[in-house]
């Protein structure tokens, strides 16, 4: 499995937490909710669980910790990035680099092992 961070998504972050000490970790996540069912999170963690995947970004100097079962049952491979599309959709959105949905405005998605084929309600 596979968690990255694209370079604006890094720099934004890095902007975020630079007064503080030490260095969070960057925390993905999922939560029900959302058009498309599950809805995604980021935080910041002063530390990583025993139940956690940690990467590591050197390039941006940024440790990213996700839930292993998210990861690997609902969440699968993913990059943050950052939108500056325009003032309404500004922010940190959600890429999957593998399989999986997610829906127009990158904040939700359809988990890896869903049998819903499409995104939305009907």
């Amino acid at each position: 499995m596979e968690l990255k961070i694209s370079d604006l998504a890094a720099e934004e972050f890095n902007k975020s937490v630079k007064d503080m000490s030490p260095k969070p970790f960057l925390r993905v996540g999922a939560r029900p909710g959302g058009c498309s069912g599950w809805s995604f999170t980021l935080d910041t963690d002063d530390r990583a669980d025993i139940s956690d995947s940690v990467f590591v970004d050197d390039k941006h100097d940024i440790r990213l910790v996700i839930d292993i079962e998210q990861h690997e049952t609902l969440i699968g491979d993913l990059l943050i990035d950052y939108s500056t599309k325009n003032l309404v959709e500004i922010g940190f959105i959600f890429k999957r680099t593998k399989m999986g949905t997610v829906c127009g405005c990158g904040e939700s998605f359809t988990p890896i092992n869903s049998q819903k084929k499409t995104l939305g309600w009907k």
